[in-house]
């Protein structure tokens, strides 16, 4: 049995979230919806951190090529001069979509990171992968 799919359909399902995320935020925890995301603990979310983002792929901040392992990959750039609002230990980055208050998706940091307010820090660049079926 053969499984396949098209690059340009995985592509469509990345750029979805390229051409809508305005804002990156470093959370203490996974955020529940874009408020919850974009919200600094000190107000009830889960935000250190945030930035905002120019959307588009092939654009500033986003790319869309081949994964790593399989299939094909969007990639954030990496942030600098990112302020810090609230203390805490970073644990997941978060994409939203302010305008529309949608939580895109979140990620879990391979490393995570305690932060504290008035810091000022970079983010490594990241991506996310969408794998060819098997």
């Amino acid at each position: 049995m053969v499984k396949s799919m098209s690059r340009f359909a995985m592509d469509a399902a990345l750029d979805y979230i390229a051409a809508r995320a305005d804002l990156m935020a470093l959370c203490a925890g996974a955020p529940d919806d874009a408020a919850e995301a974009a919200g600094f603990v000190s107000n009830g979310g889960k935000a250190l951190a945030v930035v905002a983002l120019t959307e588009g792929a092939g654009g500033v901040d986003f790319s869309l090529g081949q994964g790593l392992i399989s299939g094909r990959r969007v990639v954030v750039s990496a942030q600098t001069a990112v302020p810090v609002a609230d203390t805490g230990t970073a644990d997941h980055i978060a994409l939203v979509d302010t305008t529309a208050g949608e939580l895109l998706a979140v990620t879990e940091l391979t490393e995570t990171e305690h932060i504290s307010a008035g810091e000022v820090i970079s983010v490594k660049a990241f991506g996310g992968e969408i794998r060819d079926p098997f």
